[in-house]
C-alpha cells in the first residue's frame, strides 16, 4: 500500500490515497431518540438536524469525496425498524448522494434489519457489506472478526462500535470528550473511530471495555479527542491521568 495520508475532521476520518478520498463515519444510532421516548425518556426530536449539521460542516472543510463509507449501527433498535429510523436513514442517504460518488454501508450489530430501508433510497450507488476493503484499508464495524481483514495487503483497519471517550481535567473538574483511538494490531495501522450520534460522548476505556472482538493494547493507543472540526493529541491512552 502506498503512502495513505489521514485526516481527523470531527467526529470523521478522511483517508486520502491514490487520488482517492473516502469519508469514514460510524455509530450514527438514527432511532434513538424514538426508542428513549418510547422507553419513557424525554429525549427530544433535534438528534438528526444536529447530525446533518455536523456533517454539512465536514463537507464545507474537505469538499466532495469520491466515497463514503458508515462504519456500522446506521440504525438503532435491534428488532425491527422504527417510524423514525425509516425517515432518518433514507432523508441521510439521500443526503448523502450529493457529496460522493459512492455509499458503502457496513452492518454493524444494530443493523440486522437494514435492508429494507435501503430498498427505499432509490437509484443510489451504494453498497452494504460486513466489512469493505478499498486500497489497503479495511472498513469494519468492530463486533466481528473476519478472517479476510487478515490479508497482508491490508495494512490499516477503521473500526466503529467503540465509542471511544475520554475523560480530560483536572481534580477541580472533569468532562468526557469523544475521540479516536490510533494504535498498532498484528503489524497494522488501527483507528477506532468515535461515535457520530450526539446524545451520548461514549466509553472511557480505562474504564470500560471498548466491546471489540479484538484484544488490543488500548492503553498504548493514541488518544486525539474531538474539538470542532480538528483533533488535539493527548498521547497515549495509557499515561493519562484517570477520572477519580
Amino acid at each position: 500500500m502506498k503512502s495513505v495520508k489521514i485526516r481527523y475532521v470531527g467526529k470523521a476520518l478522511l483517508v486520502e490515497e491514490n487520488g482517492k478520498r473516502v469519508l469514514a463515519l460510524g455509530d450514527l444510532h438514527f432511532g434513538f431518540g424514538e426508542a428513549m421516548r418510547e422507553g419513557g425518556y424525554l429525549v427530544d426530536g433535534q438528534m438528526y438536524n444536529e447530525i446533518i449539521e455536523n456533517v454539512e460542516r465536514i463537507f464545507e472543510r474537505v469538499g466532495r469525496v469520491d466515497e463514503i463509507v458508515l462504519v456500522g449501527d446506521l440504525k438503532h433498535v435491534f428488532g425491527g425498524i422504527l417510524k423514525e429510523e425509516w425517515g432518518n436513514i433514507v432523508n441521510f442517504i439521500r443526503f448523502l448522494k450529493e457529496k460522493c460518488d459512492k455509499i458503502v454501508v457496513v452492518k454493524g450489530n444494530h443493523d440486522v434489519a437494514l435492508g429494507g430501508i435501503m430498498k427505499m433510497v432509490g437509484k443510489i450507488n451504494i453498497e452494504v457489506v460486513d466489512y469493505y476493503i478499498a486500497r489497503g484499508v479495511c472498513y469494519i464495524h468492530g463486533n466481528r472478526d473476519f478472517k479476510e481483514i487478515y490479508n497482508e495487503k491490508i495494512k490499516m483497519w477503521v473500526i466503529g462500535h467503540g465509542h471511544p471517550a475520554v475523560w480530560v481535567g483536572d481534580k477541580i473538574r472533569k468532562e468526557k470528550y469523544k475521540c479516536f483511538l490510533a494504535g498498532r494490531y498484528c503489524g497494522r495501522e488501527i483507528i477506532i473511530l468515535p461515535s457520530f450520534f450526539p446524545f451520548s460522548e461514549g466509553t472511557d476505556a480505562r474504564e470500560q471495555e471498548l466491546g471489540l472482538a479484538w484484544e488490543f493494547e488500548v492503553r498504548k493507543f493514541k488518544v486525539l479527542v474531538v474539538d470542532g472540526l480538528d483533533a488535539m493529541d493527548f498521547g497515549e491512552l495509557g499515561k493519562m491521568e484517570k477520572k477519580e
